[in-house]
């Protein structure tokens, strides 16, 4: 066997007494120390980072050595590894254990809350000609309504004959004819989508991954939506809302002026909005976000967006809001995490805003802000198309076009009146203040007496 080469560290012979925290040098496992002086006392330092990285074991603290006295220093001993070890073992079992009567308690849970919930649904599934459960929820609730209601359209217009679901082509030429109908009564393409998701929804096999197939009523609703394309909303420019919202702040209804300007900037809709909670509402965080945010579609609320999103992020970071944005949301974060972020419903938001819409004289939905948002922001370069794609939601591009249009901006500018623009104009520049209660509203007596004589 190879004798064991050691290195010697000496001190010069003439080298004076070193105060023993100033003697410090790392040393390794197999070194040996030898002392030139009567008694140093040498100060092991800790390990370097890499090494404490790489899971080395860290060495004796302080050694005191006499004159001549030679040490090696060796490595700490080896603990028991927790595998081998007797308590860990014992201790990991019983963890697993706790996890499994944890996961298992869980799952009870679970399990009775979806049968108290889900009875009636349950029991219906069992019915071989009706959908189970989980396939009837492969749609929203909102959206089943309209299936329903599509559905029992189509069989009440068949008639009293039995409509079998295996008898593709039949069906397909009934549909095709009903179809052929309803654009003749004056209907959109729209109902015509309707009535072909209802049948697939209540027949899967018409679906694309079945077997059935619909050839003749797909192209009758392709030729269908050539004769009646779609209409969007059309887009106002942001002075037309801020209008709105100092109209509301005149009649006492601050909140609804901020729920409006809020709808513009995340292109949100109403109802997304109104479903809100005092902890959607997120602050400000140092290196995280610099404004205000909303959290739509929280997980806790178990209620998805439209496209089934939940968690949605949206910051309240548009120009006109960055005024007026800290104080109020600050006062409206004083209220409980669970309480409604809103204090008004749907019916009393609708009434003030055709009100403040009957002032100005403008055609007006609450809809048409998730229109008007996308087209300000991009008509004014605040956001690129890829950022109004993402804070609108919208899954394609096609989508996206669809509701931004900031070339008819203007051509809807055209046709307010000289009055209400000349009002919209003045409320745009003291938008902050009306907000803040700093400034008065322009009084809106002389759109008023523009209405009557207009009547």
């Amino acid at each position: 066997m190879a004798p064991k080469i050691t290195r010697v560290l000496a001190l010069p012979a003439n080298a004076k007494r070193v105060p023993q925290r100033k003697v410090e040098r790392v040393l390794k496992p197999g070194i040996v120390v030898k002392t030139a002086t009567k008694q140093t006392s040498l100060k092991l330092q800790a390990q370097p980072l890499k090494e404490k990285l790489a899971g080395k074991k860290a060495l004796p603290v302080c050694q005191t050595l006499q004159e001549g006295q030679a040490v090696v220093v060796t490595p700490a001993p080896t603990s028991r590894s927790r595998k081998d070890s007797p308590i860990s073992s014992s201790s990991d079992s019983s963890s697993t254990v706790v996890k499994s009567n944890k996961k298992q308690k869980n799952l009870v849970t679970r399990a009775k809350y979806r049968r108290r919930t889900y009875v009636d649904l349950l029991l219906e599934g069992k019915d071989k000609s009706s959908l189970s459960l989980l396939e009837k929820k492969a749609v929203g609730t909102a959206t089943e309504k309209i299936y329903k209601k599509e559905y029992q359209a189509f069989t009440e217009w068949v008639g009293p004959t039995k409509l079998l679901a295996d008898q593709a082509e039949r069906v397909d030429q009934l549909i095709t004819d009903y179809m052929n109908e309803k654009f003749l009564m004056g209907h959109q393409a729209f109902v015509g989508d309707r009535l072909i998701a209802s049948w697939m929804h209540h027949h899967p096999q018409y679906s694309r991954t079945g077997v059935a197939r619909l050839p003749h009523s797909i192209r009758a609703l392709r030729g269908w939506r050539r004769l009646c394309p779609g209409r969007s909303r059309t887009p106002y420019p942001l002075a037309v809302w801020c209008g709105m919202a100092a109209l509301m702040v005149e009649g006492g209804h601050l909140n609804m002026a901020i729920f409006l300007l809020v709808a513009v900037s995340t292109y949100a809709r109403p109802s997304e909005l109104l479903r809100l909670r005092t902890f959607s509402l997120i602050r400000p965080a140092v290196g995280i976000t610099g404004s205000w945010s909303l959290l739509m579609s929280p997980e806790e609320l178990q209620q998805p967006s439209k496209t089934g999103d939940f968690d949605v992020s949206v910051l309240l970071d548009s120009p006109y809001m960055i005024s007026w944005a800290s104080k109020i949301f600050s006062a409206m974060k004083e209220t409980e995490a669970e309480a409604p972020l809103w204090n008004f419903n749907y019916s009393q938001y609708l009434r003030i805003f055709q009100a403040s819409a009957k002032k100005l004289g403008l055609p007006l939905q609450p809809y048409h802000t998730r229109h008007s948002g996308p087209s300000i922001d991009r008509s004014r370069k605040y956001r690129s198309q890829l950022e109004v794609q993402k804070r609108g939601q919208w899954r394609s591009t096609k989508s996206t076009v669809r509701y931004e249009k900031s070339a008819r901006l203007a051509r809807s500018w055209e046709q307010v009146s000289q009055l209400s623009k000349d009002f919209c104009v003045t409320c745009e520049e003291e938008i902050g203040g009306i907000i803040l209660s700093r400034k008065v509203p322009p009084s809106s007596a002389s759109l008023a007496a523009l209405q009557k004589v207009s009547m």
